[in-house]
């Protein structure tokens, strides 16, 4: 992959972020274990079309103060409302030190399985990998031809990586899988039980209140059926 470059230039202090990204900049720090922290500002669009070029897991070349410096675009902030950046962290690499970083799963082929009527889940986007920076990769291929039967699924372990490259996952960790689609019925029979349950429960409670009521009434016959028997033993 050939190199790719972001400029950046030294951020006014004397400016707040607001007002930077008013001027279509984006503020961003560098830093690294071979360097002090610097504060800097980007050209929004030229970053955007870095960061889309280069994701996480690709060295970028940050040329700034007339210096280049390897390194990764590790963290970034985005304004809930709009979405857009709002702050960048790069992490400076040594060249000679291993990174730990996420890497991009780029899944090819076909799954025949899916052709059956069967439902591709993908359990995860990226895995988190350990190497040298040389050895980074831009994204990790994930081959579904192999998916051919429900339950039939691509591990961590079924991976081809150069031994280079540690993954931190689990070997047996599921990447992909086909499972059978849900039928109606299997869905259907709880919600039905679920609904006559209700009417039960309610049909329930209406013979209840019923008898309660009656019961009331009856009570209120006796209490009115009472004086006239004390009458009659006065008499």
């Amino acid at each position: 992959m050939a190199s790719i470059t972001l400029k950046a230039s030294a951020r006014d202090k004397a400016k707040k972020g607001k007002v930077i990204r008013r001027e279509g900049l984006i503020p961003g720090t560098v830093y690294g274990p071979k360097m002090k922290n610097e504060d800097l500002t980007f050209i929004y669009q030229e970053f955007h079309k870095v960061y889309v070029a280069a994701g996480e897991s690709t060295i970028v070349e940050l040329e700034t103060n007339g210096k280049k410096v390897p390194v990764l675009i590790h963290e970034l902030q985005f304004d809930p409302m709009t979405g857009n950046y709002t702050h960048i962290d790069l992490f400076a690499l040594d060249m000679t030190k291993e990174v730990t970083t996420n890497v991009p799963l780029r899944f090819v082929g076909e799954a025949p399985g899916v052709k059956e009527g069967g439902v591709l889940v993908k359990n995860s986007d990226h895995i988190t990998v350990k190497c040298l920076p040389k050895d980074l990769p831009h994204d990790i291929e994930v081959d579904i031809s192999s998916l051919v039967n429900f339950f039939d699924a691509v591990k961590v372990s079924d991976l081809k990586i150069p031994a280079t490259i540690k993954i931190e996952e689990e070997s047996d960790l599921i990447l992909v899988s086909v499972i059978p689609p849900r039928k109606e019925e299997e869905i259907a029979p709880p919600v039905a039980a679920a609904v006559e349950g209700m009417e039960g429960a309610v049909a329930a409670e209406g013979a209840e209140g019923a008898a309660a009521e009656g019961a009331t009434k009856e009570d209120e016959k006796k209490t009115e059926r009472a004086p006239k028997a004390e009458k009659k033993d006065k008499k």
